[in-house]
């Protein structure tokens, strides 16, 4: 008890009273704290030394004659916390509750970072094709082309002789389609395996800027070199198309044996009348580091081959007129 105010009262009559008032606590307390609001937290009373009797009474009130003051705290101090209950049974759920309203749109967020690159998607179905579209407008006459180089001559004058390809080794020789030059050379035929084994120049007769009859002869052979190759070997045939001539040959060059020979060999052809260079080939094994073209001087065409030939295609030169 707290507060407790005693004034001169024997020990016999105090023991008393306590067991009076422990008997008064158990039994009518709660209605006096029902009854009783004391604004400063402490019930005040006034105890009968004689009967016990307990009278309970405001704040600053005197006790009457025979009366003790006795006072105590409406609230007892807290005590200490209790172990925690052991856990409920888990409830039955609720009921959905109803959709609320719609709330209002909220401020628009900032822009997220870029998303790593997805993978690649599977090839889709072809489509079906489409209806055919209408013809377009006739386009605009295009420029004029740039001139095409100049034809084989007619009236072809003297010969002249390209620089030669190849190496030094085996025997010479010389081909000429015709001694006036009326026939002039058309392309190569012969064998080839990893090099050139066997070469022919093949001729025609032309007059002017035309061929003597409208359906061309047969063409004729100038000469031939070289024997039937290795079991790899095959023939080639490399001729320029009805209307144009030899003008040129192209390929490589390397090393074999004991010197440089003509491993790969190409045909390039003028159309009669001039007009743009077209390339037939090259045959053989491209493997040579010595790249070559020997094109004849414009205006003139080939009319024979000369050069080294020993087991295979050595060197090879041409004659223009």
């Amino acid at each position: 008890m707290s507060n407790i105010r005693m004034a001169g009262i024997s020990l016999p009559i105090i023991v008393f009273a306590t067991a009076l008032l422990g008997l008064f606590l158990f039994l009518a307390v709660p209605r006096i704290i029902a009854s009783s609001s004391p604004s400063d937290g402490v019930i005040h009373s006034c105890v009968n030394a004689n009967s016990g009797e307990i009278k309970i009474v405001d704040q600053g009130d005197s006790c009457k004659k025979n009366g003790v003051s006795l006072a105590w705290n409406a609230v007892g101090i807290q005590g200490e916390q209790g172990i925690q209950g052991i856990q409920g049974l888990k409830g039955d759920k609720g009921n959905t509750g109803n959709t609320g309203p719609k709330g209002d749109t909220g401020p628009k967020g900032n822009t997220g970072i870029q998303g790593i690159q997805g993978l690649k998607g599977d090839k889709g179905n072809t489509g079906n094709t489409g209806p055919k579209g209408s013809t377009g407008a006739k386009g605009a006459t295009g420029a004029t082309g740039a001139q095409g180089a100049p034809g084989p001559n007619a009236a072809l004058g003297s010969e002249v002789f390209t620089s030669p390809a190849g190496g030094s080794g085996g025997s010479a020789f010389t081909f000429r389609c015709s001694p006036n030059g009326s026939s002039i050379g058309i392309g190569l035929r012969g064998r080839v395996g990893d090099d050139i084994d066997r070469t022919s120049l093949r001729c025609r007769q032309y007059f002017g800027l035309s061929i003597l009859s409208p359906s061309p002869g047969p063409e004729t052979i100038a000469g031939t070199v070289g024997g039937p190759g290795g079991g790899g070997s095959v023939n080639y045939n490399l001729i320029c198309a009805t209307g144009s001539v030899m003008t040129g040959v192209f390929g490589r060059s390397n090393f074999h044996g004991f010197g440089p020979v003509v491993d790969t060999l190409g045909v390039r052809c003028t159309p009669i009348g001039g007009g743009p260079i077209s390339s037939l080939g090259p045959v053989g094994l491209v493997q040579g580091s010595g790249v070559f073209t020997r094109d004849c001087p414009a205006g003139k065409v080939v009319t024979g081959i000369l050069g080294r030939q020993g087991g295979l295609l050595d060197r090879i030169q041409l004659i223009c007129r």
